[in-house]
């Protein structure tokens, strides 16, 4: 299928499965970003816990039961990296006017930051970079973004994604040939995914620190970090999607806004008790 249509070809009955990231459909229901990621939100475990065991799967299928379809997720990259940029970000003033390929809510985000955000997909990026056409674009991480080149562009690699904390990919089936299948055959496309959102999550940890390496000892690539009042800035522009969001008037994206932050009140305290603290400790005490 051409680029970014792989959900359309399951709901006409083009094709019977598709695996994309649900946030690239937030045109058919804005409620779909919160099952890739939301910035300034969950990280991936967060994720899977709050789909797993707080209603989230539940809040899911209600917004692909409209377009008879039925969604898993089938794979997590972790916190992402915040993008490649052709020239150094100093500050809020050296966004303005700046053109970004990031999708999603996160699009969002960086547009009140003053930035042009665009999406595109993944093939297109770097000529896009090359030609002047964008100025950064963000796409994954080290693992990815090594192999499509982005570093003979841009040298500026900004870490973290604040608007990518934990982001995962789905798998997509049609919803009237799963109910057709046999219970254990329902069984394993359900398991597999599963078993695939925590395969990849391996996959992006063990490789993401070698893709890195590699851009950092091999190709010169500057990693960078985003200035405070850039993450303060898009925190607060965060809060302000996620409340237009909640006020949008559409029944199923409030009720799935809410169930969002509310889950993340209580998840966070995990990572801000011993996650948080451990990875402080280790950094400043443990080192061999």
């Amino acid at each position: 299928m051409p680029p970014l249509q792989s959900l359309d070809a399951v709901i006409d009955g083009t094709a019977e499965m598709s695996h994309s990231a649900a946030y690239y459909w937030q045109n058919k229901s804005s409620a779909l970003n919160f099952f890739t990621g939301v910035p300034y939100g969950m990280t991936s475990t967060e994720l899977a816990g709050w789909m797993r065991h707080m209603g989230g799967q539940e809040l899911w299928d209600e917004v692909y039961d409209q377009f008879g379809v039925q969604g898993f997720l089938s794979g997590n990259t972790g916190t992402q990296a915040g993008g490649w940029f052709r020239e150094e970000v100093t500050g809020l003033d050296s966004l303005s006017g700046l053109r970004f390929r990031t999708p999603g809510l996160g699009g969002r985000v960086w547009e009140k930051l003053g930035v042009t955000a665009t999406n595109m997909a993944a093939g297109e990026i770097f000529q896009a970079l090359q030609s002047g056409t964008l100025d950064a674009a963000e796409f994954v991480g080290p693992y990815n973004d090594l192999a499509l080149g982005f570093h003979q562009v841009a040298k500026n690699y900004y870490f973290p994604s604040f608007v990518e904390p934990g982001l995962a990919t789905e798998l997509v089936v049609d919803k009237a040939k799963y109910s057709e299948l046999p219970e254990d055959l329902q069984a394993i496309i359900r398991d597999v995914s599963q078993a695939e959102y925590d395969m990849v999550a391996s996959d992006f940890a063990a490789n993401d620190p070698r893709a890195l390496n590699t851009l950092v000892n091999e190709h010169g690539v500057q990693v960078r970090q985003f200035p405070e009042e850039v993450l303060e800035a898009a925190a607060e522009a965060s809060k302000e999607v996620l409340g237009e969001l909640r006020d949008s008037g559409d029944d199923l994206t409030k009720r799935t806004t809410e169930s969002f932050i509310e889950s993340l009140k209580l998840l966070r305290t995990k990572a801000q008790t011993a996650d948080a603290n451990f990875i402080r400790a280790r950094e400043q005490y443990f080192e061999m």
